[in-house]
């Protein structure tokens, strides 16, 4: 027989499906190793949004923390300025000196707004807390019941805030 150009012949059309089954199983092999890449792409996009969630949500925690803290600060010195402004308005003010206290005060008398009263209260070796001092002098019952209260509150949060107004209203009473 006569070959025909035009026609391949058999073993050559055996090869070309071989080279082309070749190709067809690199290309398969190519396309498992995109979809791969593509699944780690994906996981990795996936952990990185996760993260990111993470990220913002502790970012608003701190941006609230923070905020919270400036609103406490700005409380307290609210809060310190009207003690200040409450002291000078009251005319009280006091000094340490080791264990004892010296407390001032002015705006007692409306007659002589300036005219001072004072007392020292000192913490004797019992930890009882005594007024050693009294200006313009008070009665000693007086002083004596409210020392007492104060000694009575407890030593761990004595309660001197309803004491320091007993002594300044029993100075008041005196006028």
């Amino acid at each position: 027989k006569k070959r025909n150009p035009s026609h391949p012949s058999i073993g050559g059309i055996a090869a070309k499906r071989r080279e082309l089954r070749e190709r067809q199983n690199l290309i398969e092999e190519e396309k498992c190793e995109i979809e791969q890449d593509v699944e780690e792409a994906r996981t990795k996009l996936n952990e990185t949004i996760k993260e990111g969630s993470i990220y913002r949500i502790k970012a608003e925690e701190a941006r609230r923390k923070k905020m919270l803290v400036k609103e406490a600060k700005q409380t307290t010195i609210d809060d310190l300025t009207r003690g200040v402004l409450y002291y000078d308005k009251l005319g009280f003010d006091f000094e340490r000196a080791g264990n004892r206290l010296r407390f001032n005060f002015t705006q007692v008398d409306h007659d002589d707004p300036k005219r001072g009263f004072s007392f020292a209260l000192d913490v004797n070796e019992n930890d009882i807390y005594e007024v050693d001092e009294c200006n313009p002098p008070l009665r000693a019952s007086t002083i004596t019941s409210l020392i007492d209260a104060l000694n009575t509150s407890g030593n761990t949060n004595p309660d001197f805030s309803t004491f320091v107004r007993g002594m300044r209203n029993a100075f008041k009473a005196t006028l």
